[in-house]
């Protein structure tokens, strides 16, 4: 680990051991899930603008997030429709004449052969399923049913198939 003079960790450094309390009061440790692939998100600076604009952004790119780590856990597939890929993180800059300004601060990559940018990419579903207003209003979703129906045709062939993209 390559602590900065703040004792802050450097990107790509791994992250040290810890235990918290999860949601459900049980606790957790880093050193638990050695050997599992998992994914950590730690806040900036905690309590400071720049850790509510982190959460508001990684909130706002939930979707593209959760479906490209479910695939990078080999989790299993994709079913839905492509996500938005709105994935930056931007700062606001207060200009001379009193406007503000926003660009982007961080970026979000597939950990793919070519790092794809998510960015206005998002994540492609392996099996595509849109729901339409008509099943919403019947109380239908396709999707769940067709991801339902995937999870048993699995089951039933015995064996776990590899997710897309994973490989063997």
């Amino acid at each position: 680990m390559t602590a900065t003079p703040s004792g802050r960790l450097s990107a790509g450094d791994a992250a040290p051991d810890f235990t918290l309390d999860s949601d459900t009061g049980e606790q957790v440790s880093l050193a638990g899930l050695r050997g599992r692939k998992v994914i950590v998100y730690f806040y900036p600076n905690a309590m400071t603008p720049g850790c509510t604009t982190q959460a508001c952004d990684f909130s706002d790119s939930l979707a593209s997030l959760q479906a490209a780590g479910f695939r990078a856990l080999g989790l299993g597939k994709v079913v839905g429709t492509p996500t938005m890929g709105a994935v930056i993180g931007t700062g606001s800059y207060s200009l001379i004449d009193g406007s503000t300004v926003r660009t982007p601060g961080t970026g979000v990559y597939l950990f793919d052969k070519q790092l794809t940018n998510m960015e206005n990419y998002g994540v492609r579903p392996d099996i595509l399923v849109e729901n339409a207003p008509e099943d919403t209003l019947a109380g239908r979703d396709r999707q769940l049913e067709t991801a339902v129906q995937e999870l048993l045709k699995e089951l039933q062939g015995g064996g776990r198939r590899l997710a897309a993209g994973e490989e063997k």
